[in-house]
């Protein structure tokens, strides 16, 4: 199971959810591309319950 889904038709490529990941495991390579989770994050995930 993935760690998150995005709805590709809300997602603004704003990198909000970047931006508030505590532990900063999300990235927005650039304005075209979706949101995702960087190597590794299931395993450094805290489950801290900050989602859009």
């Amino acid at each position: 199971m993935s760690l998150f889904t995005i709805d590709q038709e809300k997602c603004k490529h704003d990198g909000i959810c970047a931006a508030e990941c505590p532990m900063r495991l999300i990235e927005l390579k650039d304005k075209a591309s979706l949101p995702a989770p960087i190597e590794a994050a299931e395993e450094l995930c805290i489950n801290c319950g900050h989602h859009a």
